[in-house]
């Protein structure tokens, strides 16, 4: 039937907007959220009828007549929830009756105290568990008016995924009249005489057009345009369209800002940040954050509070600016606590975790995921849970606990597949294929990547299947397979420059120019120009994209390169140019080690042999465990005839690799040398 009505009546009546309820019902297959605002009386009128006409659903209704914390375990227990395909659920509103108080100077804003009820807490945790668990359910909920307000206030995250508000309140025809929105808190907006239902989930730019402009919303408090751009925006963002987005923000905020709607200015002002950053647009998010911030603080929306404080310390971490990222987090996480949200406590606990593992103080890594698994598993955030063993098997890792790091990955591996998760899985795939060439299990670790790399090109994720081919490559290396690595590194360049991942691009050349270098195939003067090629290109990016810790890496691989072909000089330049670049970032011992030894080896090579001795001092200050600087200062000294310093360095050599044949033989010659100058 049409909707299309004249234009003095630009109502919809109680039958029209049951038929449309009946059509979403009707058309519903699977899991949905609907809500309906009525009279009980009203209520069970509906649900008589909507049982009659649709006897080809299974349908129920669960009464709840006193408060209650747990919605999920109530369902749960039903014995006949496989068989439903739809539950009316009365009486929601019990639970929330007792959170009611008087607002700003009487208004009745109740939605702004600092708590959040019980039940709120709960379906905003566990809607993804309804999800997945009630896969065969659409539930409606029956509710009064200032329910539905508080829910869509303090429950966003649950009401985004419901398919809006069919209102059958008496007083529909009397808030139309008075110029007011009848269905000021859903996100379904009927304009009757445009002969359009604008609903939630298929809201479109046109649809948005003609009912801005229609005499109906003019007509009506501007709160139900802002909710309809915002809604478009809530859409937009989702499908990538970023700065379409961002544009349906803008509007809808100064629509807020016109009726002085506090609230929904600051959850506008907090979705534009998102906006901002994932368009890399760092000020701008910090600035739409701080202002959303302002007014939840002004408001006391204590949830609001927190997520703004998060976001602004999710941009402080992006900027590196990790203290200020911990001091933000550390205040989310108190007024979390402070609200009971267990999920967003979880959230900010793993966030804090990734800002210590960047500082590299993994162990108070480990100490926060830890805390936020349990948050995870207490609320049964199934998806929280697997990132959260992802995150700590990435902290294991690190700290050389390779065994424990393979459980957590094949934890989090169950789970994103127990979910249907296929990138998260993909992810963790790749983690346990780096675990297993760490244990030298190459062709495990060859296995894991081609799962993931299946799962990638199935979902179209083309940075991660340039990253698992990368990845691939470098354990064809590991086995000595150079033309298996490189063909690899090949198709996993043509990918990265085709998307723009200069970062990616630059390592795949640096990784192509290592190969050429050590590979035994083919011409060797050939080899060694493609290496140069490479490390040159590989070189270009990183110093564009201001990677100074890579550019310290090739520094260092050019020089080798160099070095073994008896290009000294050259060689020098780049172990130097690498050698500055590690005083002025800091960079991991080993490598720092290697590079002095290396440009100890190029100076004796070239019969600068005091300042070997000094290289290789410099080396044994970072790493005096290490037994080849010590030897090769023993060799150093020995040239310079100053034999009796030599002998020291070779037994400080023995002292750590007795077994060392060459520091035994250096040694019995020096010992030698001095008897004969006796």
């Amino acid at each position: 039937m049409s909707l299309a009505k004249s234009s003095e009546d630009t109502s919809p009546s109680k039958e029209e907007i049951y038929q449309s309820l009946l059509r979403s019902l009707s058309r519903r297959k699977g899991f949905g959220i609907v809500f309906v605002q009525s009279s009980s009386a009203e209520a069970n009128r509906i649900i008589q009828r909507i049982q009659e006409d649709l006897p080809q659903k299974q349908v129920a209704v669960l009464r709840l007549d006193k408060p209650i914390d747990n919605l999920y375990d109530l369902i749960k227990d039903r014995h006949d929830r496989e068989s439903l395909n739809i539950l009316f659920i009365q009486g929601l509103e019990e639970s929330l009756k007792p959170y009611v108080k008087p607002g700003y100077g009487g208004e009745g804003d109740y939605y702004n105290i600092d708590t959040v009820p019980n039940i709120l807490s709960h379906l905003n945790q566990r809607r993804e568990l309804f999800r997945d668990h009630f896969k065969n359910i659409c539930f409606v909920f029956v509710l009064p008016t200032f329910a539905i307000k508080y829910i869509i206030r303090r429950a966003p995250d649950f009401f985004d995924w419901s398919a809006g508000v069919f209102d059958f309140s008496s007083d529909v025809d009397s808030q139309v009249a008075q110029g007011r929105n009848y269905n000021n808190y859903g996100r379904d907006q009927f304009n009757i005489s445009e002969g359009i239902v604008i609903t939630g989930g298929n809201i479109s730019a046109g649809q948005i057009a003609v009912g801005r402009n229609s005499s109906f919303l003019k007509a009506l408090n501007p709160e139900v345009q802002g909710n309809a751009l915002k809604e478009r925006a809530d859409q937009l963002f989702t499908q990538s369209r970023y700065d379409q987005a961002l544009d349906c923000y803008k509007e809808a905020l100064t629509l807020y800002r016109d009726i002085n709607d506090q609230v929904e200015q600051a959850n506008t002002l907090k979705s534009m940040g998102d906006v901002y950053q994932f368009l890399n647009c760092s000020h701008e998010a910090l600035e739409s954050y701080q202002e959303a911030l302002s007014l939840y603080q002004k408001l006391i929306f204590r949830n609001g509070e927190a997520s703004a404080l998060k976001s602004i310390g999710d941009v402080c971490k992006f900027l590196s600016q990790y203290n200020e990222a911990l001091t933000c987090y550390q205040q989310a996480l108190i007024l979390y606590q402070l609200v009971e949200d267990r999920l967003g406590e979880a959230t900010v606990l793993q966030a804090t975790g990734d800002t210590y593992q960047f500082l590299g103080r993994y162990a108070d890594a480990q100490e926060y995921y830890q805390l936020a698994l349990l948050l995870h598993r207490s609320v049964s955030n199934r998806l929280g849970e697997a990132n959260t063993l992802n995150s700590i098997g990435d902290v294991s890792q690190f700290l050389k606990k390779i065994n424990e790091a393979q459980i957590y990955y094949q934890q989090a591996l169950e789970i994103y597949r127990l979910l249907g998760d296929r990138l998260g899985e993909a992810n963790t795939l790749n983690a346990i294929g780096h675990v297993s060439n760490f244990l030298n299990l190459f062709d495990a670790a060859t296995n894991y990547y081609q799962q993931a790399l299946e799962i990638y090109h199935l979902l179209g994720d083309r940075l991660g299947e340039a990253n698992t081919l990368k990845a691939i490559g470098d354990t064809y290396v590991f086995i000595d397979q150079a033309e298996q690595a490189m063909d690899c590194y090949r198709q996993a360049l043509e990918i990265f420059q085709q998307i723009g991942a200069r970062l990616g691009e630059a390592n795949t050349l640096k990784s192509l120019g290592d190969t050429f270098a050590s590979r035994i195939l083919g011409d060797r003067a050939s080899n060694v120009e493609q290496a140069t090629a490479f490390y040159h290109q590989a070189l270009e990016i990183f110093q564009e994209i201001g990677d100074r810790y890579s550019q310290t890496i090739t520094f260092g691989a050019f020089g080798q390169l160099l070095q073994n072909l008896k290009q000294y000089e050259q060689a020098l330049n780049y172990y130097d140019r690498a050698i500055s670049l590690c005083q002025s970032i800091g960079i991991d011992n080993n490598f720092y080690y290697q590079i002095l030894l290396n440009r100890g080896n190029t100076l004796k090579a070239l019969g600068q042999l005091e300042e070997a001795v000094k290289s290789y001092d410099r080396a044994i200050l970072i790493e005096p465990a290490l037994y080849r600087a010590w030897f090769e200062r023993g060799d150093a000294l020995d040239q310079l005839g100053k034999l009796e310093d030599a002998i020291d360095s070779y037994n400080k050599a023995l002292d750590i690799k007795p077994d060392l044949y060459e520091a035994l033989m250096y040694r019995a010659s020096s010992y030698i040398a001095i008897l004969n100058d006796m």
